[in-house]
């Protein structure tokens, strides 16, 4: 039988796609472009393969080809349907991203982290201790077939980069172990311009935690929710609450709608906290697979990160600068504060990002063979992210 051909919307949603990514021109015959061109080349989703072609020009790719490859496949976590293991299960699985908690806890509260520290310490452990390999899978709820097919992908989209000419081949076998919210990017800058530099340098952990966030926000936008309070009636908000800080928080979709976060996320039992580490400003959080419940009362994030808003104005697409009320619209509906000088810094940023990423695509050269220049603004985007 033959393929049933695309409706006129799925084309247009499509088209849509491609404009926002910049992988085609708003011009006659939608011309394409280097990123589009090489994102055709990739066997993945092309919000997934833009997030891995950024993930190379921010330093980290190997995270990079660890989550293209876990969204591309069934999660490695197992959640049992037993609520007393399932709390254990969550548990061990927020034990991979603890090592962050000295950087920043609010930024914690990710199930992709999660996955890329577990393949890391999977990866060593059936490397180095492969008899017990099992033992640690069970111990930390960990599927270790899905593991074996996260290993799979991840070469398979390395050789990827190097058949289009992203990598060299010296690079092929390095598996490595109506809130607003007010953002201010001058003084971050002015505060650290002193300390860049354009040598190459091994990531910190504030900078890897930073960066593989907003390789995240880059491949998962627009899908972005919003931690918010909930808004009682107003009949009932004057006898049971004199202050915002003791409503419920909840969580919101671009349409206002209410999502909720599966138990089995690492995301789940820190809803609260997230608006508590920000003292109760809006807080944000990118997911890749939403479900609605079996009898459909409910609608479910599987998987979530809180994100930098940083992150989201260089990486969450474009967006409009409302002057009048000082406010950037991100994928328009999230609303953040910021003035006409930062929002140029960003805009700026933002193409710069593009130019690295172009470089790469179009000249086929190495990190090391970037321009003094484009070093100097990889490490201010670091530096600005962290």
């Amino acid at each position: 039988s033959c393929l049933t051909s695309p409706s006129i919307n799925q084309i247009k949603r499509s088209i849509s796609i491609l404009l926002e990514m910049n992988a085609i021109l708003p011009l006659p015959n939608y011309p394409i472009t280097p990123l589009g061109y090489h994102l055709a080349r990739l066997p993945m989703d092309v919000k997934l393969g833009k997030m891995l072609l950024l993930s190379i020009c921010l330093q980290c790719l190997e995270a990079g080809l660890t989550l293209t490859a876990s969204l591309c496949n069934k999660s490695p976590f197992i959640n049992p349907s037993d609520s007393n293991k399932l709390s254990q299960a969550v548990n061990a699985h927020e034990k991979f991203v603890k090592k962050y908690d000295a950087v920043n806890p609010r930024f914690v509260c990710s199930d992709h982290l999660a996955i890329v520290n577990a393949y890391i310490e999977w990866d060593y452990n059936n490397t180095t201790n492969h008899h017990n390999i099992y033992d640690w899978c069970n111990k930390n709820y960990i599927d270790h077939k899905a593991m074996i097919d996260i290993k799979k992908l991840r070469e398979n989209y390395r050789h990827n980069l190097v058949d289009i000419g992203i990598l060299s081949t010296n690079n092929t076998n390095n598996d490595e172990m109506d809130d607003l919210v007010e953002v201010d990017i001058v003084d971050n800058l002015i505060m650290k311009s002193s300390t860049l530099t354009y040598k190459q340098k091994s990531l910190s952990l504030t900078e890897e935690l930073y960066l593989t966030l907003s390789t995240i926000s880059a491949g998962l936008s627009p899908q972005f929710a919003k931690v918010a309070k909930f808004k009682l009636p107003s009949d009932k908000a004057k006898k049971k609450s004199k202050n915002n800080q003791n409503l419920p928080s909840r969580l919101m979709q671009s349409d206002g709608s209410v999502l909720s976060v599966h138990p089995s996320s690492t995301v789940c039992r820190h809803v609260q906290d997230i608006l508590d580490w920000t003292s109760n400003v809006n807080g944000f959080i990118a997911y890749h697979k939403k479900m609605a419940s079996s009898n459909k009362s409910s609608i479910y994030i599987y998987d979530g990160s809180v994100i930098p808003i940083f992150s989201m104005l260089l990486f969450g697409g474009d967006y409009i600068y409302d002057s009048p009320r000082g406010q950037a619209i991100i994928c328009g509906w999230i609303k953040i504060k910021i003035n006409e000088l930062n929002v140029a810094i960003c805009k700026r940023l933002q193409l710069e990002i593009f130019d690295i990423l172009k470089v790469y695509l179009e000249g086929n050269i190495q990190v090391n063979e970037l321009t003094e220049r484009q070093n100097i603004l990889i490490d201010a985007i670091v530096l600005l992210l962290s």
